[in-house]
């Protein structure tokens, strides 16, 4: 994989965290995921991208993830904490991004993101569960930081 200044992942050789999982938004399920960075979720001293691979058809009203585009050329904003408020309140300079539609998505359909781009999901508003499953991959040489 050819890196790139924009992404800034180190050089050399890749493989899959142990961070694979199944993702499901249960139908009906009010609860937004706050926009964040996954960079400040991951222990690593390095930056991931993360897979999120649709495994059944979502619709738009199912809170299919959202990217504030070119989030990530503002570097890394902070973590805001389990059950603290979306990160775009706490960093105003975001309202420069524009966040990215809400997707129709196919089985299959996948989207790939870098640590760095703020994301969120709104609540899924249908009586059909949300099923996704998300791959982070990161540099071979990556170690564990002990953080976040």
């Amino acid at each position: 994989m050819a890196d790139h200044d924009d992404w800034n992942l180190a050089t050399g050789d890749f493989t899959i965290d142990f961070w694979v999982r199944f993702n499901a938004l249960p139908e009906g399920w009010q609860q937004i995921f706050k926009h964040h960075q996954d960079a400040t979720n991951f222990p690593l001293d390095r930056n991931v991208l993360t897979a999120w691979i649709a495994l059944d058809e979502i619709t738009p009203d199912q809170g299919p993830v959202q990217f504030l585009s070119g989030s990530h050329k503002g570097g890394l904003y902070g973590s805001i904490g389990p059950g603290g408020g979306d990160i775009r309140d706490e960093y105003p300079e975001l309202e420069r991004y524009l966040i990215s539609p809400k997707h129709h998505m196919q089985p299959g359909d996948c989207t790939v993101h870098h640590g760095l781009v703020v994301h969120g999901a709104s609540a899924n508003l249908t009586s059909r569960p949300r099923w996704s499953y998300l791959a982070s991959y990161f540099p071979a040489d990556a170690r564990y930081s002990g953080a976040p």
